[in-house]
């Protein structure tokens, strides 16, 4: 069925919009796909909390099509219908068929359906700024991951050990509950240390808007991501829970 990943956006009246992307949950790639989402204009008047309705909605579809979703055109879903009930800019629209891509939606049964059919979802409050960012396996610690995985071999286990409780790959904020920055600093850090597992044409699409991040991570004073060195696929947490990559 491939790796399905959705992303929910939510305010304060519930969920108003949904994408979902085919083949597109595993860590790294998720952390692609936020990564547009935030670095997009729309996201910035979707969280903009003096401006109507409307406009923060239409921020929303912006920063899901700078993902390269499209509003779903398959004629079951009524998507196009509900974009046109809203009154959105013909000009701005973008259309799709391709799972692969993301299918974008914005009637309650599109989003139902993307949270059902979704293994790994990134749900995204525009009220509160908030991120919480779930393509992850996650343990209490390195005692869970081997009960939980049925891990006997001590060598296995100890090697899973070093990469879990290095000196660099422990962050000091939740992965679940992330200001804009904090998830900017977070896809850095994936997309870093998931480089080496990709060929070169990947690494370039991988790398794209990597140092400016840095920069933005930096000055927002959020995190130094450039010491943050992931090994083995293993991120520590504040309180050193561990989230295990998705590859």
């Amino acid at each position: 069925m491939g790796q399905r990943l959705g992303i929910i956006v939510t305010d304060g009246s519930g969920r108003i919009a949904a994408a979902y992307y085919h083949w597109a949950a595993y860590t790294s790639s998720s952390a692609n796909v936020l990564k547009q989402f935030l670095l997009s204009g729309g996201y910035r008047d979707a969280t903009n909390t003096h401006l109507d309705r409307w406009a923060r909605l239409k921020g929303v579809l912006q920063a899901l099509f700078n993902t390269g979703a499209g509003i779903s055109a398959f004629p079951h879903d009524h998507e196009l219908e509900a974009y046109e009930k809203e009154g959105f800019p013909k000009d701005m629209l973008v259309t799709s068929t391709d799972r692969n891509n993301g299918l974008a939606y914005l009637t309650k049964e599109g989003i139902d359906d993307t949270e059902h059919w979704a293994e790994f979802t990134i749900y995204v409050d525009i009220d509160k700024d908030i991120i919480d960012f779930g393509v992850f396996y996650e343990y209490e610690s390195v005692d869970d991951w081997a009960e939980q995985l049925e891990v006997e071999d001590e060598e296995e286990i100890e090697d899973f050990r070093k990469d879990a409780l290095g000196a660099t790959n422990k962050v000091l904020f939740n992965p679940h509950e992330m200001s804009r920055a904090e998830a900017l600093a977070l896809c850095v850090i994936i997309i870093r240390s998931s480089i080496k597992h990709f060929n070169t044409e990947a690494q370039a699409w991988l790398t794209e808007d990597c140092d400016s991040l840095s920069t933005i991570c930096s000055i927002e004073g959020v995190i130094d991501v450039d010491l943050i060195q992931v090994e083995g696929g293993v991120l520590r947490g504040p309180n050193d829970e561990l989230y295990v990559f998705i590859e």
